[in-house]
Order: structure tokens, then C-alpha cells, then sequence
């Protein structure tokens, strides 16, 4: 076993070498191939994303584009010092506002209200960009490890010596995940001829092709292919 878990580091931190991971890899086999906990996502998003936060927060509810363009050039950068400046007059002398049932510390609570709301909108966009990042290296990892499993039983179907019972046993087990596969490297390699025909009809161009010649079209642009599974490769038939 312990053999195995080394063996599994040493694959995952070939695949995952120069890339941020959260694979148990030969650097990190400390790691657990679980992935991280999920109990402090759980708890995220029942205290503080959950609709009963929500209303804690007391968010308003949608708003035409229209009024959002309008209330967002309503604000402008003396902002704050106007309002303060507005609630010291209105404090000092309540003299000149006889009729107004606000009071300056209204206008400040609202001030305080709008620095929060602010400070909350901030960290909410840089914890979203963090939790999109480690969205998409996630799912890569969880990938990879799907792809290990999912090789191992497509080099054994290659294998000349497996016995056909042997075989079949595998693909009737693994129908779908093999199904998958192998459609997954058939694209990888499909881009791959692709952007090889490309490359070579570039080549070609800059040995003499020119905009006004009908000896063929312009090659397309040379698309980067997805990363390929990883494990063994089948090869082309």
C-alpha cells in the first residue's frame, strides 16, 4: 500500500509539475487524495450565503439597469465628507431644519452602512476570484486522478496477452468512463493533425504565398489543443 500511495505521488507530481495542485504528489504526500475538507464550504454557505444570512444582510431585491445607472452616478468622490458635513449642520443646528424628522446620526449610520457594503463588496469579489481559481484547479486534479484509474484499464485492454473473457469483463465494467476517454483523446489528436496541417500550411505560405494567389485559402489560426488525459495514450488507428 504505502508502495502504491509513493508510486501515485511520483505519477501525480509529473502530471502536476509547475502547477498549482491539490493532489497528494511526491512533495506533498501529506495531502489527502479526498481533496481539502468540505465542511468549511458547507458552513459558508449555510451561515453566510444561505437565504436566512441574506436577510440578516438586508440586500435589496432587483433592480432595473436603468435605476442601477441612475443610483451609481448619484455617487461621487467628495461623497463621505459632504455627508458628514451635512450631519454635523443638521446636529448643530437643528434650528434651520424645523420640518426634518432625520437626525445627523441617521445620515452617519447610513455612511457607516455604505462603508461596510463597500468593504463586503471587495472581499466578496477577491473571495470569488480565489474560489474560481480553485474551482478550475480542482476540477483539473479531479480529473487527473479519474484519468489515472481510466488508463490503467485501457492499457490492460491493450495488453496482447489479456484473455478475451478478461477483456470484454473490462469493457462491459467500464463502458462509459472508457466511452469517454477515448472520445477525449480522439479530439486531443484530431486538434492536434489539425494544428500540424496548419503549421505546415504556414510554412508553406511564407515560401511564396501571397493574398492575390489562388494556389489555396489562408491557413486557419493554430488552436492550442486541451490538455490530454492523463496515463498512457492510445495511439492514432
Amino acid at each position: 500500500m504505502e508502495r502504491d500511495r509513493k508510486r501515485t505521488a511520483q505519477t501525480l507530481e509529473r502530471l502536476r509539475r509547475g502547477r498549482q495542485t491539490t493532489l497528494p504528489t511526491a512533495e506533498a504526500p501529506q495531502r489527502s487524495p479526498a481533496g481539502p475538507p468540505v465542511a468549511g464550504l458547507e458552513r459558508l454557505l449555510r451561515s453566510s450565503l444561505g437565504k436566512d444570512a441574506w436577510a440578516d444582510y438586508h440586500l435589496v431585491g432587483p433592480v432595473s439597469e436603468q435605476q442601477l445607472r441612475e443610483d451609481t452616478a448619484m455617487w461621487f468622490p467628495e461623497a463621505p465628507e459632504y455627508v458628514e458635513r451635512v450631519a454635523l449642520l443638521r446636529d448643530e443646528r437643528p434650528d434651520l431644519f424645523p420640518g426634518s424628522p432625520v437626525t445627523g446620526q441617521d445620515l452617519l449610520g447610513r455612511l457607516q452602512r455604505s462603508r461596510l457594503l463597500q468593504r463586503a463588496v471587495d472581499e466578496a469579489r477577491a473571495f470569488v476570484e480565489a474560489a474560481e481559481r480553485t474551482l478550475r484547479v480542482e476540477r483539473a486534479d479531479l480529473i487527473v486522478l479519474a484519468d489515472l484509474h481510466v488508463a490503467e484499464l485501457d492499457a490492460q485492454m491493450q495488453r496482447p496477452l489479456v484473455p478475451e473473457d478478461r477483456r470484454q469483463d473490462l469493457e462491459r465494467a467500464a463502458a462509459f468512463p472508457l466511452k469517454v476517454w477515448r472520445a477525449r483523446v480522439e479530439r486531443i489528436q484530431a486538434v492536434r493533425r489539425d494544428n500540424e496541417r496548419k503549421q505546415n500550411a504556414l510554412e508553406g505560405a511564407r515560401g511564396g504565398w501571397s493574398p492575390d494567389s489562388d494556389e489555396g485559402e489562408v491557413p486557419g489560426p493554430i488552436v492550442r489543443p486541451p490538455p490530454p488525459p492523463a496515463g498512457r495514450r492510445r495511439r492514432p488507428r
